[in-house]
């Protein structure tokens, strides 16, 4: 997801509200399983205060402007399950995901393995 797209004129005036881009990963992510987690993260960040915060930082306008700023993907498995157990409280929040779960995969990832199945 990219938050927000800020259509502007080339001298920067903004010409539209700002906007949630959400795009889906290849046909291998499990729908489920994918719309769940989309959704925990949502509740979270607009329960929190800091959204405004965020909302500003990663305007696609701002991140143009100075690239360096812009939060960066992680590349490797091991740095994915590093933020997989960073978001654990949010992740299991209501139940929607078990912890047995989210262990198991941040044990693959850290291990780099490329297909998990979940009994």
């Amino acid at each position: 997801m990219r938050l927000p797209i800020v259509a502007a004129t080339p001298d920067g005036r903004q010409v539209s509200a700002p906007t949630i881009e959400f795009r889906l990963p290849d046909g291998s992510a499990h729908p489920h399983l994918l719309l769940a987690g989309v959704t925990q993260a949502m509740l979270s960040t607009n329960a929190g205060a800091e959204l405004d915060a965020l909302l500003e930082r990663t305007a696609s306008a701002r991140v143009r402007q100075s690239p360096e700023g812009a939060p960066r993907l992680p590349k490797a498995r091991a740095e994915i399950a590093t933020l997989l157990a960073d978001s654990r409280t949010t992740l299991e929040a209501g139940g929607v995901f078990p912890p047995s779960m989210l262990e198991l995969l941040a044990e693959g990832l850290k291990q780099g393995l490329r297909d998990l199945a979940f009994a």
